[in-house]
């Protein structure tokens, strides 16, 4: 991950495992958080994603702009966060 998401895991007593790098995305050999950079150049090295779904609308600097209906959805969970009520998560395989 970058810094900028860093910050989201600073209270993890594993944190020291978190491999922060501003070009994660071009080394990256497995898995990624990716909270505020476009994925689209890196799409066709990419073969599963993870996708958090807050219940709210919230106003945004950067958007999500892969196109699902490329994408199997395989899996889908609704749990419930420390600052929202309800966070869905979505599995997506490539097609």
């Amino acid at each position: 991950m970058n810094e900028y998401s860093k910050k989201l895991f600073a209270n993890l007593t594993d944190a020291e495992v978190i491999r922060v790098d501003e070009a994660f995305l071009d080394k990256a050999q497995s898995v990624c958080f990716v909270e505020n950079q476009d994925i689209m150049p890196y799409l066709p090295k990419i073969d599963t994603f993870i996708l958090f779904r807050w219940n709210r609308d919230y106003p945004a600097d950067f958007f999500f702009k892969v196109d699902l209906s490329q994408w199997n959805l395989i899996s889908t969970e609704d749990f419930e966060g420390t600052s929202h009520e309800k966070i869905t998560m979505e599995v997506y395989e490539k097609k």
